[in-house]
């Protein structure tokens, strides 16, 4: 389970360019589901480790 979640951090990071952009203005848009009405909390949590993700294993 580890492993995987290290493979995916790492082809997380790797994104460049208009991949990147892509990802953390989707992963911003799934956040926001956890304004009203929605409620969905764990979408903050799941935002948040993607973006530490590209921040963190990024170049």
């Amino acid at each position: 389970m580890i492993a995987v979640m290290v493979r995916l951090a790492d082809r997380i990071g790797a994104l460049q360019g208009w991949r990147r952009w892509l990802f953390l203005v989707s992963i911003g848009a799934f956040a926001t589901l956890a304004l009203p009405p929605v409620n969905f909390l764990p979408a903050v949590i799941l935002s948040g480790v993607g973006l530490v993700w590209c921040m963190a294993f990024g170049p």
